[in-house]
């Protein structure tokens, strides 16, 4: 394998400067080689990583997950295996830090989640 530059049109962007991508899992690194997308990766500069969020209650795996921007609750409760049998599904609590303290807030499914936030999925009332 060469180790030479690659011109900068191969980093996703024009010879006059490269355009950033938010993340590695982005379409354009579909396709590529590893070590294009390194080289790109070393152009462009270190790779941002964010604080995870957290998942509690009645999912089928609660837990610590890795952040990925433009998350949303639904996409939340999707990596934690989805609601369980006992879920209130489509209403959340929603804990999120604000300036130094924590707020609950009610959300739906569609409501976009940040780093750090704690997402408490409620058991259903009977």
């Amino acid at each position: 394998a060469s180790t030479r530059s690659m011109p900068s049109d191969h980093c996703w962007g024009s010879r006059a400067g490269l355009r950033r991508r938010p993340t590695l899992n982005s379409t354009p690194a579909i396709g590529r080689t590893q070590h294009v997308v390194g080289v790109c990766v070393n152009r462009i500069g270190k790779v941002q990583t964010f604080r995870p969020f957290y998942i509690l209650g009645e999912v089928r795996q609660p837990g610590e997950f890795p952040y990925v921007t433009g998350m949303m609750v639904i996409s939340a409760i999707a990596k934690a295996g989805g609601y369980d049998y006992r879920a209130w599904e489509g209403e959340v609590l929603l804990v999120r830090t604000i300036n130094g303290q924590q707020k609950e807030y009610r959300a739906v499914e569609r409501t976009p989640i940040l780093p750090g936030d704690i997402i408490k999925v409620l058991q259903r009332r009977i």
